[in-house]
């Protein structure tokens, strides 16, 4: 198994751990991968996907989920993504890469710094 597919294994698996976001965004920084910056903003700001049934989530902070799968408004509303038909504060994703890119792209918009 390549280190990148260990480490996406690990992050699917160990999902709740931010210090793995720390390691990979670490080992991407260490290969010239811009990616590593939203690990490295996942790590510092306690942030991840919510794992469901099916799906990746992030959820708008305005909504009674816990705190470390909400993302702010502002962030939230630049995922290039529909909200969920039934919850309007959701967007879903079929994996957790998917979640990723997504908040890698919005952060990238934003006027938050990244990193």
């Amino acid at each position: 198994m390549a280190d990148r597919e260990y480490f996406e294994q690990l992050l699917s698996e160990e999902y709740r751990d931010p210090a793995l976001c720390w390691m990979f965004g670490d080992w991407l920084a260490e290969r010239g991968d811009p990616a590593a910056d939203v690990y490295y903003w996942q790590g510092r700001h306690f942030k991840r996907p919510a794992k469901a049934m099916a799906t990746w989530d992030w959820w708008n902070e305005d909504s009674n989920n816990p705190e470390e799968i909400r993302l702010p408004t502002e962030l939230w509303r630049l995922i290039e993504k529909q909200a969920h038909a039934s919850w309007q504060n959701c967007k879903e994703f079929p994996t957790r890469q998917a979640a990723d890119e997504a908040l890698r792209k919005a952060l990238r918009e934003s006027a938050a710094p990244c990193a």
